[in-house]
């Protein structure tokens, strides 16, 4: 089963979209476009290659202290298609009770994207989204290097665990 793009719009009406591969995990996530066009395959496809590339090119130029020596992090029945960079992806909850229970939204903002994604997730949500607020970035690919400036739906709503829950962030 090849990497899935979904097209989804938040409860403000804009349109995200984000890559799922195989195993669930969403290795890559956008902002909100005003239309479904805007965030449409095509253009997902350019830039998710265009960050994947200059992540790439960005690790070229380092050199292993001890190539001779390769150490391996994951276990043998973990998937391989998923980038080094991708979050661990949350656990499901552990029947459909959980599913149903509603969640409070907690008020993240000024927290490192990174932190607030795994706190959201531990309190069961499933479908946590980080998404840009500065038009100068379209993605957000190393949630540590990024703060939140809004929660959408916002603090203090109740949701499920499966509702899309968009975080939005910035770079300081």
């Amino acid at each position: 089963m090849a990497a899935k793009f979904e097209i989804f719009n938040d409860k403000g009406g804009k349109f995200h979209f984000h890559l799922k591969v195989p195993n669930g995990e969403i290795i890559a996530a956008s902002q909100g476009y005003e239309t479904k066009a805007s965030a449409s395959v095509k253009k997902a496809t350019s830039l998710i290659a265009a960050g994947l590339a200059a992540t790439l090119i960005a690790s070229c130029g380092t050199k292993p202290t001890s190539p001779a020596t390769v150490t391996v992090t994951q276990p043998a029945s973990a998937p391989t298609s998923a980038p080094a960079f991708a979050p661990e992806p949350a656990a499901p909850p552990s029947s459909a009770a959980a599913s149903a229970a509603q969640i409070t939204i907690p008020d993240l903002t000024g927290e490192n994207a990174e932190i607030a994604q795994s706190k959201l997730e531990g309190l069961g949500l499933t479908k946590v989204e980080l998404s840009s607020s500065n038009p100068k970035y379209s993605m957000v690919l190393v949630p540590s290097n990024w703060t939140v400036t809004s929660i959408d739906p916002p603090p203090g709503s109740q949701v499920s665990a499966n509702d899309p829950v968009i975080v939005k962030v910035t770079k300081p």
